[in-house]
């Protein structure tokens, strides 16, 4: 489909495209920032929880 456009429509289409992949590349990166906080807390609560058992 996108074959058949030309001119200021084909252009608009690309810069969607363009826009669209910028801001999927950003929520991955946001989603592997999220990722990596949530491995940390959940070590973190691990470490937590066998110090607390430690204590009885």
């Amino acid at each position: 489909m996108i074959e058949q456009w030309d001119g200021a429509a084909r252009e608009a289409y690309h810069q969607a495209q363009r826009d669209w992949n910028g801001k999927l590349q950003e929520m991955n990166q946001i989603l592997g920032q999220i990722s990596q906080a949530t491995s940390q807390i959940a070590q973190q609560y691990v470490e937590s929880d066998a110090r607390s058992a430690g204590r009885f």
